[in-house]
């Protein structure tokens, strides 16, 4: 059995619209500038300007598209272009619904919030360090995952079901 959980309310359309021109506006201004030193320069930098605003706007558009998924056996997270993970359910040690209280204040290598800036209402923690793949291959171990989730009681519900978590017992 599996279930499919969404994150398109995740997406903050006026952030990423505000940082599209902007960096448009800044890639034209700079563009002109280093023009008058190197025409090469100038097109390399702006290609890399462009191609972060396509990379923001596939994000956007994949946050509304792809699904996490819960199976019997893992927790499939697929979190718009951002990252990738499969999680084994066995290493789950906590799903709960946080409250301020229960995240980080200061910055933790092993917390990863991957659907900022949306604010958190599932938080994961694991038995063990669990690898996630970020945008360009990279990878970060950590021990204890946000996220935003559109069906919060259902997701955790789904992760909970057949399984002791301690965050919450079975449904």
């Amino acid at each position: 059995m599996s279930q499919s959980f969404s994150h398109r309310q995740a997406r903050s359309t006026p952030i990423i619209v505000t940082l599209a021109v902007l960096v448009t506006l800044e890639t034209v201004v700079v563009h002109l500038l280093l023009s008058r030193y190197s025409l090469l320069l100038a097109f390399a930098v702006s290609l890399l300007s462009f191609s972060a605003v396509i990379w923001l706007i596939a994000d956007y558009l994949a946050l509304g598209s792809l699904d996490s998924i819960v199976t019997d056996e893992n927790l499939i997270l697929r979190i718009g272009r951002r990252a990738t993970a499969t999680i084994p359910r066995n290493l789950l040690a906590t799903a709960i619904s946080p409250s301020w209280r229960d995240l980080p204040d200061a910055p933790n290598r092993s917390y990863l919030n991957l659907t900022k800036p949306a604010e958190p209402n599932v938080l994961l923690t694991f038995s063990e360090p669990v690898v996630i793949t970020l945008p360009a291959g990279l990878r970060r171990s950590v021990r204890t995952l946000a996220l935003f989730v559109d069906t919060p009681e259902a997701f955790l519900t789904a992760i909970r079901s057949g399984q002791s978590v301690a965050g919450g017992g079975p449904p």
